[in-house]
């Protein structure tokens, strides 16, 4: 799993959730249709982004009423989103940073998101640490 740098802006959020719902790939207009606050400019420009960022992809080209368009799903789930938001919030809310590495560690323990290899990684660093000290 990818995580992007930073979370999303509300608006692009609001193009998520709409995503996220879907059950089915999205044209631009199925975007603004499910959600009337969009304008159509802004959300030609956050799609764009969103998949610059890797959030979303072309799943095919598809016949709309006047012409064919993109339609996108999501590649980030809601559930991974949200769990990098709170990495993100906790990681810039927390000191010393020991702090903020730990409680990543126990969350991606605590979600499974640690396999065997990450155990192993992190338990290397820690040994080559404590061997460097000594």
């Amino acid at each position: 799993m990818e995580y992007t740098i930073r979370p999303l802006y509300e608006i692009e959020e609001k193009v998520m959730e709409v995503l996220w719902a879907a059950d089915r790939p999205y044209v631009i207009s199925d975007i603004l249709k499910a959600d009337a606050s969009l304008k159509r400019n802004s959300v030609v420009k956050i799609v764009i982004k969103l998949d610059a960022m890797g959030y979303i992809k072309v799943a095919c080209i598809q016949k709309t009423v006047t012409r064919y368009g993109r339609a996108y799903i999501p590649i980030v789930s809601k559930e991974d989103y949200e769990l990098q938001k709170d990495f993100i919030a906790h990681f810039t809310s927390s000191s010393p940073l020991q702090d903020s590495v730990l409680y990543t560690l126990k969350k991606l323990f605590e979600e499974g998101l640690a396999d065997d290899a990450f155990v192993k990684q992190a338990e290397q660093l820690t040994q080559d640490y404590k061997k460097a000290q000594d």
